[in-house]
């Protein structure tokens, strides 16, 4: 007797320790079964689609799969852990419910009217790219443990259910493999699956879960889906085939437009020049050779330093680029900013120098660290930004608040108190000794050196920027 997970009826399932658990409501659903909410606990459960002739086999095949999951090298990533076995005749697993979470789907489940005022209150472009980043980081730390995430979609990875959050967690820990052989029977979420996976030309690899991921990230920021364009939503069911082949170009094609978008927002407003570059890299030349696509090292500094790069809207909360001189959403100009800049002091030489960021990967220049501060809030400067040959980090090491002309500066860390303040004048100041209020309307500006001045270390300099006229 099998699950029947299409039914309206209250579901009841049974763990291998005799544990019942009620199934509230489906939480998301990926190319091998949903998940399910459980009533009154701090778990969820994923069932599979099997049908019952294949159940035995099927349940033996997961088991084992968990016992291998069990004594993977990732507790310090944000991944779901499976917790025990469904009994018979359920096929599937309970895992650790991630409280106050949802799909990431929701980023990208828009209503048909008010997509704009709906884009802006589930947190805008500020906060799709720092949970993109985010999410990249996490991907980063599986591949750099020789593992795949196999099947990679928005039903699978969850974030903060508030809008102000940006916590992402991964669900079906089951789908983590070493790479793949190619196969008929390769499991993939329809529309995120790699054109060679999908063909069957390769199994899961790292750069099968890139392609996912990019997909994941370009729909979430524009809200549409980057090969399915005008020429293939309203064709014959054989283009949509095609196109997640990888047999048609892609909607922003440079060389190709016949697959270009009406719909979805405008990329110059969501998407940051180095971004697109990545974008490009992944659906162009990599739509049909898989090894042209950036690895995912590449996304998380990119997607961080674009978040970093945004200034909020005084008038309709929006957020956006600051290299604009006006909102796009509402058309009001730029507000006043600080612009902390980022560069780098070499102790031997005792002079600034470019700082290691400017160096390429994969033939892809990777981006100088900066931060944005406006009147909206605090906003910090973090290990990502301050520390030499630091790794993508959120750990924050000073708050930085403007108000008017007068930003506060003050250390979060305790390595941070023995950084120094430099004035325009010349004068060292020490940030243990307080918060620091600085008149920021230069210049000369103020510097902030995150070390000592025997040691390599980082400099921000901060500028202040005038309200657009």
């Amino acid at each position: 007797m099998g699950i029947d997970m299409a039914s309206k009826r209250v579901l009841r399932v049974v763990d291998e320790r005799g544990t019942v658990y009620t199934l509230e409501r489906k939480l998301g659903e990926g190319g091998q079964g949903a998940v399910f909410r459980v009533a009154g606990g701090r778990v969820a459960v994923k069932l599979y689609r099997v049908p019952p002739s294949a159940g035995a086999v099927a349940r033996e095949r997961l088991s084992a799969k968990l016992r291998q999951v069990r004594h993977l090298p990732i507790d310090d990533l944000p991944i779901a852990r499976p917790l025990a076995m469904l009994a018979e005749p359920a096929v599937g697993y309970v895992m650790e419910r991630l409280t106050g979470m949802v799909p990431f789907a929701r980023m990208t489940d828009h209503p048909p009217d008010g997509v704009t005022a709906w884009y802006l209150e589930t947190g805008g472009v500020r906060r799709r790219l720092s949970l993109l980043a985010r999410m990249a980081v996490a991907l980063q730390g599986l591949h750099s443990r020789g593992l795949v995430f196999g099947d990679l979609s928005p039903n699978n990875v969850f974030l903060s259910e508030d809008h102000t959050g940006e916590e992402v967690c991964f669900i079906d820990a089951d789908n983590l493999c070493f790479e793949s052989q190619p196969s008929r029977n390769a499991v993939y979420t329809p529309f995120y699956g790699a054109p060679e996976v999908v063909a069957g030309r390769s199994g899961v690899n790292t750069l099968t879960d890139v392609h996912a991921f990019a997909v994941m990230a370009f729909e979430t920021l524009s809200l549409v889906h980057p090969f399915i364009g005008d020429w293939v939503s309203e064709g014959e069911p054989e283009l949509e085939e095609a196109a997640v082949r990888g047999e048609l170009p892609w909607v922003d094609d440079p060389g190709d437009d016949r697959n270009a978008a009406s719909q979805g927002i405008p990329r110059d407003i969501v998407v940051s020049p180095l971004l697109m570059d990545l974008f490009q890299a992944t659906f162009g030349p990599g739509r049909t050779r898989p090894t042209a696509r950036p690895g995912v090292e590449a996304w998380p500094e990119r997607l961080q330093t674009a978040a970093d790069a945004t200034v909020h809207c005084p008038e309709c909360g929006g957020t956006f680029y600051a290299s604009r001189s006006a909102c796009p959403w509402c058309d009001r100009p730029r507000p006043s900013m600080v612009l902390a800049r980022i560069r780098h002091w070499n102790a031997d030489r005792r002079e600034f120098v470019p700082i290691p960021g400017t160096r390429t990967t994969r033939g892809l220049k990777r981006p100088s660290p900066l931060l944005v501060v406006d009147e909206a809030g605090p906003r910090p400067l973090t290990r990502h930004h301050t520390h030499v040959g630091g790794r993508m980090s959120r750990e924050a090491q000073v708050d930085l608040a403007l108000v008017g002309r007068r930003l506060t500066v003050r250390a979060r860390s305790e390595a941070a108190r023995s950084w120094y303040l430099v004035s325009p004048d010349g004068g060292l100041h020490r940030l243990d000794t307080g918060e620091w209020v600085l008149d920021v309307q230069g210049p000369p500006w103020w510097d902030l050196h995150c070390g000592l001045t025997q040691e390599n270390h980082r400099v921000v300099t901060f500028t202040h920027v005038p309200e657009t006229p």
